[in-house]
């Protein structure tokens, strides 16, 4: 039996996901220029403005796809949330994020259109506003 090889974008994928599992994010100054990249965690921890996507799944009947958040969570662990969320990664552009996470969270892909965009922000670590 003969297997294809993969194509060498797939090549790559597959060897940067072997390489490493750290998350690069890009920083963002209040006016959303990019300043800087540091690791998902580090972003966290300082509280650093990121982008992010947000993902709404209607059903036909218009009923909103919700899913319950992972215990491991670090915000809102267990509580109920929106069809997907993520940050986006170094380089990606909103509409790729916003399927990247659909696929991850979700399982599958679909049609997706653009809304709008805002300033989200979480408190830090030690409760604190930016």
């Amino acid at each position: 039996m003969r297997v294809p090889l993969p194509q060498p974008s797939q090549q790559f994928t597959i060897a940067m996901s072997h390489m490493s599992t750290e998350e690069f994010l890009e920083i963002m100054d209040d006016k959303c220029r990019v300043i800087g990249t540091v690791i998902r965690q580090e972003a966290e921890r300082a509280n650093y403005i990121t982008q992010n996507v947000l993902v709404f799944v209607f059903t036909q009947d218009r009923h909103l796809w919700i899913q319950k958040r992972p215990m491991s969570k670090k915000h809102f662990p267990g509580m109920w949330d929106i069809s997907a969320c993520g940050g986006m990664l170094k380089g990606e552009q909103p509409q790729q994020s916003a399927h990247r996470e659909q696929k991850e969270e979700m399982g599958f892909s679909s049609d997706l259109r653009f809304v709008e965009t805002f300033l989200n922000e979480f408190p830090g670590e030690d409760g604190s506003q930016r």
